[in-house]
C-alpha cells in the first residue's frame, strides 16, 4: 500500500489516486476530528446525560500506574491524534474497502469505534486498571460506547472526504 508510505500527491490503492493530501497530515486532521467528537461527546454530552464526563486520561493514570496529569494527557493526545487514525487508515479503511465497497465509510467508522470501545473497555479499564468488566454497565459504559462511535465516524469521515469518497 503506498498510499501510506509517500507523502506525496501520488497515493494509490489498487492503482487509484486517493488523495492529494499528504498521509501523514491526513492522518493528523483525521485525529483531530476524531478527538473533537469525543470530547464533544465526553465534555459536554457525557456531563449533561449522565452526570459526569468521560475521562481518558483518569483511566491511562490508573491504567499505567501514572500519576503525573500532563503525562497522561499527553498519553491520550498522542493515541488520539497518531495511534488512533493510523489504526483507521491502515487497517480499517483497506479491509472495509475490499469487504464492502468503496462507500462503506460510515460501516466502518462505526465499527472502528466500537473496536476502539472494547479495547477501552476489557484490556484498559479491566486488564490494566483492574476496574469491573465494561464498569459494571453503568451509564458511563454507554456513554463510552457513544463517545467511541463518535470518534469512529468522526474519523472515517474526515478520511472519506479527504481521499474524494465524500460522505
Amino acid at each position: 500500500m503506498r498510499w501510506m508510505t509517500g507523502g506525496t500527491s501520488d497515493q494509490t490503492v489498487d492503482g487509484e489516486k486517493l488523495s492529494d493530501i499528504a498521509p501523514e497530515i491526513q492522518g493528523l486532521v483525521a485525529g483531530i476530528a476524531g478527538l473533537a467528537a469525543w470530547e464533544f461527546v465526553g465534555r459536554l454530552i457525557a456531563p449533561w446525560l449522565i452526570g459526569q464526563t468521560l475521562d481518558p486520561s483518569g483511566l491511562i493514570q490508573l491504567a499505567l500506574g501514572i500519576t503525573n496529569d500532563t503525562l497522561a494527557l499527553i498519553l491520550h493526545l498522542a493515541m488520539a491524534l497518531a495511534v488512533m487514525p493510523a489504526g483507521y487508515m491502515l487497517v480499517v479503511m483497506p479491509i472495509t474497502k475490499r469487504v464492502l465497497g468503496g462507500d462503506s465509510w460510515p460501516i466502518a467508522g462505526a465499527a472502528y469505534g466500537v473496536a476502539l470501545w472494547l479495547f477501552a473497555m476489557m484490556a484498559v479499564a479491566h486488564w490494566l486498571a483492574g476496574l469491573p468488566l465494561f464498569l459494571d454497565w453503568t451509564a458511563i459504559t454507554w456513554m463510552s460506547l457513544v463517545g467511541h462511535i463518535a470518534l469512529g465516524l468522526a474519523t472515517a469521515s474526515y478520511v472519506a472526504w479527504s481521499t474524494r469518497q465524500r460522505p
